[in-house]
């Protein structure tokens, strides 16, 4: 019994990066309903990033933390300008193969800069020891990323419901035509939710990558997010939390009750299920059409 206690609150702790990696997908979603492939590259870059600054050139780690969050900040104002702003208003299906392309150009970027082979090494930032709780040991930068994303939450809650910014953001949610004949500027607002969505991936990345170290695989990683965005609802905040949550203890229950291949897939499987039940995710809006 104490395993299995173990193994939910380790999962939902793990869970928490996925949470992390799923708001950004909401969050561009919500402003532009693109779901962007690209989150993936998004989270590698900031654990190169980090790992540049820190251990190749040795920059502190608070600093090197800021010009990381800096950096992506700049890349996605980058990628929103060209080629995503160009395409707005153009088929849906057109903006997220350029999300494609942004996450395939990323990769390239990263394997011409520090190689395909290998595991960069990432310094622990937070320690290794674990945590001891009521007889259960958790991991400490798990429980840290869990922290951080809560706090976030709390953030993210104040921005959209009390900032003119956030509420600007929940406007052109409700449709770019409406927003625009209102004189709100929608491609500003959408690059200021590319800008948000890039640095909670690299804190997503920075994680990860103390905790696994570097290599390209964490684009896969941060695909993995996916389907705790598509369970959450693709248009709630707090469903993305929820979403990396139950994919995170689905994941370690599977891994360690039925093998790592099982582990591995069991985000997808939980994913077809939620989605069989109910199409729009556990907290996405439904949307009822009268003909």
């Amino acid at each position: 019994m104490m395993m299995l206690i173990e193994n939910i609150v380790d999962g939902a702790l793990a869970g928490s990066i996925y949470s992390l990696i799923a708001i950004a997908f909401v969050l561009i979603y919500k402003a532009s309903k693109v779901l962007n492939l690209a989150q993936g590259g998004l989270v590698l870059i900031g654990a190169y990033l980090s790992y540049a600054f820190i251990c190749q050139l040795g920059i502190p780690i608070i600093p090197a933390m800021l010009l990381t969050l800096l950096t992506c900040a700049l890349i996605a104002v980058l990628f929103e300008r060209f080629p995503l702003r160009p395409l707005l208003g153009q088929p849906i299906l057109s903006i997220i193969m350029a999300t494609i392309g942004i996450e395939i150009l990323i990769r390239g970027c990263s394997i011409l800069v520090w190689g395909a082979r290998g595991w960069r090494i990432y310094p622990q930032l937070f320690g290794l020891k674990n945590l001891e709780v009521a007889g259960l040991y958790l991991n400490r930068q798990n429980v840290i990323a869990f922290v951080v994303t809560i706090v976030l939450l709390i953030i993210l809650a104040y921005f959209f419901k009390k900032t003119k910014t956030g509420l600007l953001m929940r406007a052109i949610a409700e449709g770019h035509l409406v927003s625009q004949s209102m004189g709100i500027k929608v491609s500003r607002i959408i690059a200021i939710s590319w800008v948000l969505s890039a640095v909670i991936s690299a804190f997503a990345g920075v994680f990860l990558g103390s905790m696994m170290n570097v290599n390209v695989v964490l684009a896969d990683l941060g695909l993995k997010a996916l389907p705790a965005a598509i369970v959450g609802g693709l248009e709630s905040i707090p469903g993305a939390f929820v979403g990396g949550l139950i994919i995170g203890i689905s994941e370690s229950l599977a891994q360690y009750y039925l093998g790592h291949g099982l582990g591995e897939i069991s985000p997808y499987i939980v994913m077809m299920i939620i989605l069989i039940c109910r199409p729009e995710g556990l907290f996405g809006l439904k949307i009822i059409e009268r003909v």
